[in-house]
């Protein structure tokens, strides 16, 4: 049994660290979209941007990424099928609790 608690905790735990901000992905557009998430000053031992997370959304539909993130640098590269590409800086500090993104800004 405490081997179970252990490896709840090892596994769930960075998540309860990290439960800083959430983020909503809104798709303002008149067409489908992709968006990807990146995040820039990582803890991690990699020498770029890691992805995390990433989907496609319809024409005016939204999505609440249900992880929580901490604070820190990131950014979102929204595109269509046609190759239309915006990227979007989203710094946030200890004060911001959600983040809503869309393809031409972010909202705090």
């Amino acid at each position: 049994m405490k081997k179970v608690v252990l490896v709840f905790i090892i596994l769930f735990l960075p998540t309860s660290v990290l439960a800083d901000f959430s983020l909503t992905f809104e798709n303002t557009s008149g067409s489908k979209m992709y968006y990807e998430l990146f995040w820039v000053n990582h803890p991690f031992a990699l020498p770029f941007p890691s992805r995390m997370a990433g989907g496609e959304l319809d024409v005016s539909q939204s999505f609440d990424l249900s992880v929580n993130y901490a604070p820190g640098k990131y950014y979102v590269v929204w595109r269509d099928d046609k190759e239309w590409m915006r990227r979007i800086l989203v710094v946030v500090d200890d004060t911001v609790k959600s983040v809503t993104v869309t393809p031409k800004e972010a909202i705090f």
